[in-house]
């Protein structure tokens, strides 16, 4: 059986994390007239302002999420984010965290971002594994 099938074990939750990259971009849609027809045709323009990462957590057996938007996708940005997710389980003795596609699976985020004691604190809180 895999992971999701498990029953709830509020001493070891399971949660699916993710990231994605995203585009800002303005809603740009303003008409123009074609001057060979003479006829009010929609835009479909838009302008490009930024992008940003968003991190996602999903506890699937809670139905509960966290969500952050970040400017990039650094380490000391994925660290923070599993920091929160570590203060929502003060109880839980481990994490167990389904990744997909990313490549934090090491410490080094944690030892970049916080200090030994800490770092080593919530590399013992979570249990990863790659889908």
């Amino acid at each position: 059986m895999d992971q999701h099938g498990q029953p709830y074990n509020l001493k070891h939750p399971l949660i699916c994390f993710d990231e994605r990259p995203c585009q800002l971009i303005d809603d740009y849609s303003g008409t123009h007239t074609d001057e060979a027809r003479k006829a009010k045709k929609d835009g479909y323009e838009y302008r490009h302002n930024s992008t940003c990462c968003v991190f996602i957590a999903f506890d699937t057996h809670e139905g509960k999420r966290a969500t952050c938007f970040k400017k990039h996708r650094t380490l000391v940005d994925y660290s923070d984010f599993m920091k929160g997710i570590a203060l929502r389980y003060p109880d839980a003795e481990s994490i167990k965290v389904v990744k997909y596609n990313l490549n934090t699976n090491s410490a080094s985020p944690f030892y970049e971002s916080f200090s030994p004691e800490e770092a080593f604190e919530l590399i013992k809180t979570f249990e990863y594994q790659v889908q």
